[in-house]
Formats: structure tokens, C-alpha cells, sequence
């Protein structure tokens, strides 16, 4: 917890560079307010933040796999990348005790996020779209091997979710990456919703929420295992080809 000038409770839960991600607030009807001494401790929590950081967890595992045998070739580098740090900033009231319970909370609720320190004349590399699970990268980029790194992460994560999701639209700069998407499965929204929800279109039409944001496309998703090319990452990993893929 930090004071700010104007006596306003803040919660940071880092303390590195930060960055304003954007503004939230929650839209749904069965939404309820925490009591104040509750509220800066237990506000909602980013689930892209959550999943991105299981399905990353998958990649530790592999990378202890391998430290601890002589599987690794001598021509793989294994990049080092991490999801850069992301928290909630919550403005609250300078006088708390003197609200009443209905307007006690956050006047402003900001998702944070580790600034990124991108030289000048240098960019983000967008690693993978969203739409391809594919190298967005040229062969003869210099990032070009941290790509196909990440196409290996998202055929580890499909397999080990079983099929149900993986992350992408990995961008960033010097091992720090950011705003990640998080595709899933149709299944999920069938399991949600019943079996008459077969896609993102049927569940908008019938009101309902999709998953994570409108670039969880649902037919790239299913054409993952038809489009991921399999790469040397891949067989580092002992992950099989899928039928009739193509490797890089």
C-alpha cells in the first residue's frame, strides 16, 4: 500500500516503471462492491494476466526438463523471455470512514503494467499473430529464432490444455513481452453457455459474453493444427508433428 499526495490509498503490488494499461470497471449486473479495507487487497484481478501466466508455467517446466539432460542440440538458443509485471492501481476515497457503504470503493481503478524501455529508432516485434500461428518474421530477421521459440510455446500449451487453448499475438522487446491474447476452444463456450453456443458469432447473437476480447478468434483456433508448422523447438520438446504439417 502506498499515500499519495492528496492522502488517496493506493495498492501497487510492484515497484518497477509503470504504465497505465487502461481503465476498468466491471459491467456485469451481479457485480458487488468489497467494504472498503477489503476493496484495495482483493480487486478484480486481470484474467489474460492469470491465464498468460499458466500457460507460460508450461515453458518453465520444459526449460527445467532440459537443463537437467542432454537432450538440447548444440545449435538451439533458448531465448529469455518473461511477460512483463502487470497489477492493479486503485484511487480511493481520502476519507473513508465517513462514506456510506453504498459509495465506499475506488473513484478510478487503473490495470498497470511494466513499462517497456524501447530505444529510440528501435520498435516492438510483433513474434506471432493472432491469426497464424506462424512466425510473423522474416527467416532472415535477427528475431527470427525467438518466433519460432514461441510457436513451439503455443504447441506445448495446445497439447498439455488438450487442445482447449494456447497464447498468442506474442509482441514486445528485449525478453519483455505484452499484451498477449488468449485463444480457447469453442468447446469452452459450449460448456459455458450449452451446446447451441458453437462459435463467438452464435454467442454474441444470443447476448452472451465471448472469451478474452474479440481477438480470440474461434476459426483460428480451430485451424491451429492444420496451419503450426512444427520447428526444431518442437522436437526439442518431443512434441509430435500434426498429421500433414508442414516444419520449419
Amino acid at each position: 500500500m502506498q499515500q499519495t499526495s492528496d492522502n488517496s490509498v493506493v495498492s501497487i503490488p510492484f515497484t518497477s516503471n509503470k504504465i497505465a494499461d487502461r481503465d476498468f470497471h466491471c459491467e456485469r449486473k451481479d457485480c458487488k462492491r468489497l467494504v472498503h479495507a477489503g476493496e484495495a487487497q482483493g480487486w478484480f484481478k486481470d484474467p489474460m494476466e492469470r491465464w498468460k501466466r499458466v500457460c507460460a508455467e508450461c515453458k518453465v517446466i520444459y526449460d527445467a526438463r532440459a537443463a537437467a539432460t542432454t537432450r538440447r542440440p548444440p545449435q538451439i538458443s533458448i531465448p529469455r523471455l518473461r511477460f512483463v509485471e502487470a497489477g492493479v492501481f486503485a484511487q480511493l476515497s481520502s476519507d473513508p470512514k465517513h462514506l456510506k457503504s453504498s459509495a465506499a470503493g475506488a473513484k478510478r481503478t487503473y490495470i498497470i503494467e511494466e513499462k517497456i524501455q524501447v530505444p529510440p529508432h528501435a520498435e516492438f516485434t510483433k513474434y506471432v499473430h493472432n491469426g497464424n500461428p506462424v512466425p510473423n518474421v522474416p527467416p532472415n530477421d535477427p528475431e527470427y529464432n525467438t518466433a519460432l521459440f514461441l510457436c513451439a510455446v503455443q504447441h506445448l500449451q495446445y497439447i498439455k490444455t488438450h487442445g482447449l487453448a494456447y497464447v498468442s499475438d506474442f509482441q514486445g522487446y528485449a525478453g519483455l513481452l505484452t499484451d498477449a491474447q488468449i485463444m480457447t476452444s469453442p468447446v469452452l463456450l459450449q460448456t459455458l453457455y450449452g451446446e447451441e453456443i458453437d462459435g463467438d458469432n452464435a454467442a454474441v447473437n444470443l447476448g452472451k459474453e465471448t472469451l478474452f476480447g474479440d481477438g480470440n478468434i474461434d476459426r483460428c483456433f480451430v485451424r491451429f493444427p492444420e496451419e503450426h508448422q512444427c520447428n526444431l523447438f518442437c522436437t526439442w520438446m518431443d512434441l509430435a508433428p500434426f498429421d500433414g504439417n508442414d516444419q520449419l
